[in-house]
Protein backbone atom coordinates (compact mmCIF):
# COMPACT_ATOMS: atom_id res chain seq x y z
CA UNK A 1 0.00 0.00 0.00
CA UNK A 2 1.35 3.50 -1.12
CA UNK A 3 1.66 5.64 1.66
CA UNK A 4 0.33 9.13 0.35
CA UNK A 5 3.47 11.90 0.21
CA UNK A 6 2.75 15.21 2.32
CA UNK A 7 4.65 18.40 1.98
CA UNK A 8 6.78 19.54 4.47
CA UNK A 9 5.89 23.35 5.02
CA UNK A 10 8.30 24.62 7.11
CA UNK A 11 11.69 22.68 4.94
CA UNK A 12 9.42 24.25 1.99
CA UNK A 13 9.54 27.77 2.77
CA UNK A 14 13.00 27.38 4.15
CA UNK A 15 14.13 26.25 0.45
CA UNK A 16 11.67 29.39 -1.27
CA UNK A 17 14.49 31.88 1.20
CA UNK A 18 17.56 29.73 0.02
CA UNK A 19 16.27 30.49 -3.57
CA UNK A 20 15.18 34.00 -3.45
CA UNK A 21 18.97 34.58 -1.77
CA UNK A 22 20.31 32.96 -4.63
CA UNK A 23 18.26 34.33 -7.67
CA UNK A 24 19.37 38.02 -5.98
CA UNK A 25 22.93 37.07 -6.26
CA UNK A 26 22.59 35.89 -9.99
CA UNK A 27 20.53 38.91 -10.35
CA UNK A 28 18.02 36.87 -11.57
CA UNK A 29 14.68 39.36 -10.43
CA UNK A 30 12.33 38.25 -12.55
CA UNK A 31 12.25 34.69 -11.13
CA UNK A 32 11.90 36.19 -7.85
CA UNK A 33 8.40 36.79 -8.79
CA UNK A 34 7.73 33.06 -9.60
CA UNK A 35 8.66 32.64 -5.70
CA UNK A 36 5.95 34.89 -4.48
CA UNK A 37 3.46 32.58 -6.44
CA UNK A 38 5.15 29.41 -4.80
CA UNK A 39 4.83 30.69 -1.36
CA UNK A 40 1.25 31.60 -2.06
CA UNK A 41 0.37 28.15 -2.48
CA UNK A 42 1.55 27.36 1.00
CA UNK A 43 -1.18 25.29 2.97
CA UNK A 44 0.26 26.19 6.29
CA UNK A 45 -0.56 29.51 6.96
CA UNK A 46 2.01 30.39 9.25
CA UNK A 47 5.04 28.87 7.13
CA UNK A 48 3.20 30.82 3.69
CA UNK A 49 3.50 34.18 5.54
CA UNK A 50 6.61 33.47 6.30
CA UNK A 51 7.70 33.00 3.13
CA UNK A 52 6.17 35.50 1.53
CA UNK A 53 7.99 37.91 3.84
CA UNK A 54 11.74 36.28 3.37
CA UNK A 55 10.91 36.25 -0.59
CA UNK A 56 9.53 40.56 -0.21
CA UNK A 57 12.67 41.23 1.55
CA UNK A 58 14.72 39.99 -0.92
CA UNK A 59 13.07 41.84 -3.91
CA UNK A 60 13.33 45.33 -1.26
CA UNK A 61 17.27 44.06 -1.38
CA UNK A 62 17.32 43.77 -4.99
CA UNK A 63 16.01 47.65 -6.02
CA UNK A 64 12.32 46.94 -6.31
CA UNK A 65 9.07 47.86 -3.98
CA UNK A 66 7.83 44.54 -2.39
CA UNK A 67 5.19 46.85 -0.08
CA UNK A 68 2.15 44.76 -1.26
CA UNK A 69 3.77 41.71 -0.47
CA UNK A 70 4.92 42.25 2.81
CA UNK A 71 0.90 43.74 3.43
CA UNK A 72 0.08 40.30 1.66
CA UNK A 73 2.38 38.47 4.57
CA UNK A 74 0.54 40.53 7.08
CA UNK A 75 -2.84 39.62 6.06
CA UNK A 76 -2.08 36.03 5.83
CA UNK A 77 -1.46 35.74 9.41
CA UNK A 78 -5.29 36.51 9.90
CA UNK A 79 -5.23 32.72 8.90
CA UNK A 80 -3.37 31.47 12.03
CA UNK A 81 -5.69 30.02 14.29
CA UNK A 82 -3.18 30.15 17.62
CA UNK A 83 -2.65 33.61 18.80
CA UNK A 84 0.97 32.95 20.34
CA UNK A 85 1.55 31.75 16.55
CA UNK A 86 -0.28 34.51 15.25
CA UNK A 87 2.31 36.91 17.71
CA UNK A 88 5.05 35.15 16.60
CA UNK A 89 4.83 35.19 12.98
CA UNK A 90 4.17 39.14 13.03
CA UNK A 91 7.53 39.63 14.93
CA UNK A 92 9.12 37.81 12.12
CA UNK A 93 7.64 39.81 9.42
CA UNK A 94 8.78 43.42 10.97
CA UNK A 95 12.10 42.08 11.64
CA UNK A 96 12.20 40.92 7.67
CA UNK A 97 10.50 44.50 7.33
CA UNK A 98 13.40 46.35 9.13
CA UNK A 99 16.43 44.16 7.50
CA UNK A 100 14.46 45.60 4.12
CA UNK A 101 14.24 48.92 5.57
CA UNK A 102 10.58 48.99 4.58
CA UNK A 103 8.80 51.64 6.71
CA UNK A 104 4.81 51.46 6.23
CA UNK A 105 4.42 49.38 9.38
CA UNK A 106 0.72 50.43 10.24
CA UNK A 107 -0.68 47.13 8.96
CA UNK A 108 1.43 45.28 10.41
CA UNK A 109 0.49 47.41 13.78
CA UNK A 110 -3.40 46.72 13.33
CA UNK A 111 -2.75 43.08 13.06
CA UNK A 112 -0.68 43.23 16.38
CA UNK A 113 -2.92 45.35 18.53
CA UNK A 114 -6.02 42.93 17.08
CA UNK A 115 -4.53 40.13 19.40
CA UNK A 116 -6.90 39.53 22.17
CA UNK A 117 -4.61 37.85 24.71
CA UNK A 118 -2.63 40.56 26.84
CA UNK A 119 0.64 38.36 26.83
CA UNK A 120 1.06 37.55 23.38
CA UNK A 121 0.07 41.45 22.16
CA UNK A 122 2.37 42.86 24.81
CA UNK A 123 5.43 40.53 23.52
CA UNK A 124 4.89 41.25 20.09
CA UNK A 125 4.11 44.99 20.59
CA UNK A 126 7.53 45.49 22.54
CA UNK A 127 9.35 43.73 19.67
CA UNK A 128 8.13 45.18 16.67
CA UNK A 129 8.64 48.53 18.67
CA UNK A 130 11.98 48.06 19.16
CA UNK A 131 12.18 47.21 15.20
CA UNK A 132 10.69 50.57 14.35
CA UNK A 133 13.04 52.59 16.20
CA UNK A 134 16.33 50.96 14.51
CA UNK A 135 14.68 52.74 11.17
CA UNK A 136 13.69 55.80 13.27
CA UNK A 137 9.94 55.33 13.30
CA UNK A 138 7.72 56.23 16.17
CA UNK A 139 5.33 53.51 17.51
CA UNK A 140 1.72 54.23 18.58
CA UNK A 141 0.69 50.87 19.66
CA UNK A 142 -0.74 50.11 23.17
CA UNK A 143 0.34 46.85 24.97
CA UNK A 144 -2.25 47.98 27.36
CA UNK A 145 -5.33 45.27 28.09
CA UNK A 146 -8.65 46.29 25.49
CA UNK A 147 -10.70 48.59 27.12
CA UNK A 148 -14.52 47.00 27.75
CA UNK A 149 -17.39 47.99 26.46
CA UNK A 150 -18.63 50.63 28.30
CA UNK A 151 -22.90 52.25 28.37
CA UNK A 152 -23.24 55.08 25.73
CA UNK A 153 -23.31 57.63 28.28
CA UNK A 154 -20.12 56.72 30.05
CA UNK A 155 -18.51 56.94 26.46
CA UNK A 156 -19.77 59.91 25.57
CA UNK A 157 -18.40 61.41 28.97
CA UNK A 158 -15.05 59.70 28.03
CA UNK A 159 -14.68 61.34 24.63
CA UNK A 160 -14.74 64.79 26.08
CA UNK A 161 -12.10 64.05 28.33
CA UNK A 162 -9.94 62.75 24.91
CA UNK A 163 -8.50 60.33 26.81
CA UNK A 164 -4.99 59.01 25.19
CA UNK A 165 -3.96 55.73 26.12
CA UNK A 166 -1.21 55.54 23.40
CA UNK A 167 2.07 55.20 23.88
CA UNK A 168 3.79 58.80 23.70
CA UNK A 169 6.33 58.63 20.50
CA UNK A 170 9.93 57.98 21.57
CA UNK A 171 12.22 60.68 21.26
CA UNK A 172 15.57 59.58 21.06
CA UNK A 173 16.93 56.16 20.50
CA UNK A 174 17.54 54.33 23.88
CA UNK A 175 21.16 53.43 24.76
CA UNK A 176 21.99 49.72 24.12
CA UNK A 177 24.62 47.65 24.73
CA UNK A 178 25.24 43.99 22.63
CA UNK A 179 27.12 41.45 22.74
CA UNK A 180 28.40 40.41 19.12
CA UNK A 181 29.58 37.38 18.28
CA UNK A 182 31.67 37.10 14.69
CA UNK A 183 32.05 33.80 13.06
CA UNK A 184 35.33 32.84 12.27
CA UNK A 185 34.70 29.08 11.48
CA UNK A 186 34.53 28.12 7.38
CA UNK A 187 31.39 26.01 6.11
CA UNK A 188 28.24 27.25 5.31
CA UNK A 189 26.39 25.12 8.13
CA UNK A 190 26.14 25.46 11.95
CA UNK A 191 28.30 23.57 13.38
CA UNK A 192 27.89 22.59 16.94
CA UNK A 193 29.89 25.24 18.43
CA UNK A 194 28.14 27.89 16.62
CA UNK A 195 25.02 26.63 18.72
CA UNK A 196 26.66 25.88 21.82
CA UNK A 197 27.75 29.25 22.21
CA UNK A 198 24.93 31.20 21.17
CA UNK A 199 23.08 29.06 23.77
CA UNK A 200 25.50 29.77 26.47
CA UNK A 201 25.13 33.58 25.25
CA UNK A 202 21.36 33.98 25.42
CA UNK A 203 20.62 33.70 29.25
CA UNK A 204 23.84 35.97 29.75
CA UNK A 205 22.50 38.51 27.62
CA UNK A 206 18.98 38.14 29.16
CA UNK A 207 20.12 38.47 32.58
CA UNK A 208 22.53 41.25 32.38
CA UNK A 209 20.28 43.39 29.95
CA UNK A 210 22.61 42.82 26.94
CA UNK A 211 21.35 42.41 23.23
CA UNK A 212 23.11 39.56 21.04
CA UNK A 213 23.86 40.24 17.67
CA UNK A 214 25.13 37.03 15.30
CA UNK A 215 27.61 38.33 12.69
CA UNK A 216 28.51 36.20 9.59
CA UNK A 217 26.75 33.32 10.39
CA UNK A 218 25.21 30.57 7.85
CA UNK A 219 21.86 31.32 8.21
CA UNK A 220 19.57 34.15 7.30
CA UNK A 221 16.78 34.70 10.18
CA UNK A 222 16.86 34.79 14.07
CA UNK A 223 14.05 32.33 14.07
CA UNK A 224 16.29 29.36 12.60
CA UNK A 225 18.82 30.35 15.68
CA UNK A 226 15.84 30.19 17.98
CA UNK A 227 14.87 26.96 16.47
CA UNK A 228 18.41 25.51 16.10
CA UNK A 229 19.02 26.39 19.74
CA UNK A 230 15.88 24.77 21.42
CA UNK A 231 16.12 21.30 19.72
CA UNK A 232 19.99 20.89 19.79
CA UNK A 233 21.11 21.96 23.54
CA UNK A 234 19.81 21.84 26.98
CA UNK A 235 21.52 25.19 28.06
CA UNK A 236 18.38 26.81 29.87
CA UNK A 237 15.87 24.31 28.72
CA UNK A 238 13.48 24.87 31.64
CA UNK A 239 12.99 28.55 30.29
CA UNK A 240 14.06 29.38 26.63
CA UNK A 241 16.11 32.76 26.89
CA UNK A 242 17.40 32.73 22.75
CA UNK A 243 13.22 32.74 22.61
CA UNK A 244 13.07 35.73 24.92
CA UNK A 245 15.48 37.64 23.08
CA UNK A 246 13.68 36.82 19.79
CA UNK A 247 10.27 38.02 21.45
CA UNK A 248 11.90 41.42 23.02
CA UNK A 249 13.57 42.14 19.56
CA UNK A 250 17.31 41.94 20.96
CA UNK A 251 18.46 38.76 18.23
CA UNK A 252 19.55 39.96 15.17
CA UNK A 253 21.40 38.21 12.63
CA UNK A 254 23.99 40.55 10.81
CA UNK A 255 26.57 40.46 7.97
CA UNK A 256 30.03 40.35 8.21
CA UNK A 257 30.83 44.09 9.29
CA UNK A 258 33.09 44.95 6.92
CA UNK A 259 30.06 43.89 4.18
CA UNK A 260 28.25 46.47 5.74
CA UNK A 261 30.34 48.55 8.84
CA UNK A 262 28.59 50.38 10.17
CA UNK A 263 26.61 48.10 12.71
CA UNK A 264 22.67 48.64 13.39
CA UNK A 265 23.50 47.11 17.36
CA UNK A 266 26.07 50.32 18.17
CA UNK A 267 29.23 51.26 17.49
CA UNK A 268 31.57 48.39 17.42
CA UNK A 269 34.05 47.76 19.71
CA UNK A 270 36.64 44.72 19.41
CA UNK A 271 37.15 42.95 22.64
CA UNK A 272 41.57 41.61 22.76
CA UNK A 273 44.25 40.61 24.70
CA UNK A 274 46.14 43.12 22.68
CA UNK A 275 44.95 46.50 22.33
CA UNK A 276 46.56 49.20 20.36
CA UNK A 277 46.74 51.61 23.29
CA UNK A 278 45.58 54.56 21.26
CA UNK A 279 42.09 52.74 20.36
CA UNK A 280 42.00 51.37 24.48
CA UNK A 281 38.31 51.79 26.06
CA UNK A 282 37.29 50.85 29.33
CA UNK A 283 34.32 48.75 30.41
CA UNK A 284 33.94 51.84 33.18
CA UNK A 285 33.47 54.44 29.83
CA UNK A 286 31.59 52.11 27.90
CA UNK A 287 28.93 51.91 31.09
CA UNK A 288 28.50 55.63 31.30
CA UNK A 289 28.26 56.52 27.98
CA UNK A 290 25.04 57.53 26.37
CA UNK A 291 25.78 56.01 23.31
CA UNK A 292 25.36 52.40 21.81
CA UNK A 293 27.99 49.80 21.69
CA UNK A 294 28.60 46.57 20.30
CA UNK A 295 31.16 44.73 21.77
CA UNK A 296 32.35 41.91 19.25
CA UNK A 297 34.17 38.08 20.46
CA UNK A 298 35.42 36.18 17.82
CA UNK A 299 34.22 33.05 17.71
CA UNK A 300 36.54 30.02 16.64
CA UNK A 301 40.46 29.66 16.63
CA UNK A 302 41.22 32.48 14.83
CA UNK A 303 39.71 35.61 16.81
CA UNK A 304 38.48 38.72 15.36
CA UNK A 305 40.85 39.35 12.11
CA UNK A 306 43.09 42.07 11.83
CA UNK A 307 41.09 44.17 9.41
CA UNK A 308 38.32 44.40 12.07
CA UNK A 309 40.92 44.76 14.70
CA UNK A 310 42.29 47.81 12.11
CA UNK A 311 38.46 49.31 11.12
CA UNK A 312 36.93 49.53 14.47
CA UNK A 313 37.26 52.47 16.72
CA UNK A 314 37.78 50.92 20.40
CA UNK A 315 39.23 48.14 21.61
CA UNK A 316 38.31 46.50 24.93
CA UNK A 317 40.70 44.38 27.38
CA UNK A 318 38.82 42.19 29.40
CA UNK A 319 41.52 40.56 32.34
CA UNK A 320 43.65 44.40 32.95
CA UNK A 321 46.63 41.85 32.77
CA UNK A 322 46.44 41.34 28.02
CA UNK A 323 45.74 37.25 28.78
CA UNK A 324 43.41 35.61 26.22
CA UNK A 325 40.19 33.94 26.83
CA UNK A 326 38.60 31.45 25.88
CA UNK A 327 34.99 32.76 24.53
CA UNK A 328 32.08 31.17 26.18
CA UNK A 329 34.59 32.60 29.13
CA UNK A 330 35.01 36.15 27.80
CA UNK A 331 31.15 36.23 27.80
CA UNK A 332 30.78 35.73 31.34
CA UNK A 333 33.27 37.83 32.28
CA UNK A 334 32.40 40.80 29.87
CA UNK A 335 28.38 40.00 31.21
CA UNK A 336 29.15 40.34 35.19
CA UNK A 337 31.35 43.32 34.34
CA UNK A 338 28.38 45.55 32.39
CA UNK A 339 26.07 43.59 35.03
Amino acid sequence: MNKKLTTHWPSYARSLKREAKKLVEAGNIKSLYMLIDKALGIGDAYYRAQALAWVARRIQEAGYDSSKYFLKAVETTEKVPQEWKRSEILVNIAYEMSMAEVKDFKPLLRAVESIDNEEHRRKAIKAVSRRMTKLGLKSRASPEPKAPIIAKSEKATMEKKEINTNIPPIKNKKKSITMGLYNTYSGKSLRVAHIRAIARAAPLCYAFNLNLSLFGFPVETPEEIVEKVENETRVGKEESYIKKLFEEGRLSVLDFPEKQFQSESGELVATTPHPDPRKKISIEKISISNSSFCLLMGLGNQGIPGNILKKVKYHLELTDRNIPLETCTAMGVLAAKLG
